[in-house]
């Protein structure tokens, strides 16, 4: 791999660590608020959507760790991949059938993870989407509900 792409892969990976501990923390920072919103209200079926919101978040957040653990478990795989091909692996077979039949359950592994982080992040992204909805959507009935009534 050129330098180039090598550069632009890590940036890359960079990019898309800073996104997944931005939701991350967007997300916590969304559950504090509701629950600061929420603090001194009882229970009653107009909290609803606010419920719903904090949950979308907290499975946003849930979402956003699995990624980041998917992100390190694929960086651990692809440098067994790469220690397997230059033949410095710790457990490095000698056989080479069994060189080939190493390198093809780590990158069985390495593809398997690939579709999960991206499962994981695209969860993250349309469940922290739907919990601002529903926020949203709470204190606009909030708002109508409070309202004086003439």
């Amino acid at each position: 791999m050129s330098d180039q792409v090598a550069e632009l892969h890590k940036q890359h990976q960079a990019s898309q660590d800073k996104y997944t501990y931005f939701l991350l923390a967007a997300s916590g920072a969304c559950i504090a608020f509701a629950t600061e919103k929420s603090m001194g209200v009882p229970l009653s079926w107009h909290l609803l959507l606010l419920a719903l919101a904090v949950a979308s978040w907290s499975l946003s957040f849930y979402y956003g760790c699995k990624c980041a653990n998917i992100v390190q478990a694929l960086l651990r795989a692809n440098s067994n991949l790469l220690s397997l091909h230059a033949g410095t692996h710790e457990n490095q077979p000698q056989q080479p059938e069994l060189v080939a039949a190493a390198l093809r359950g780590v990158q069985s592994a390495i593809n398997k993870n690939m579709g999960r982080a991206t499962q994981f992040n695209s969860w993250q992204f349309h469940l922290f989407v739907f919990g601002g909805a529903s926020f949203v959507t709470w204190r606009v009935f909030e708002v109508i509900r409070l309202a004086p009534q003439p």
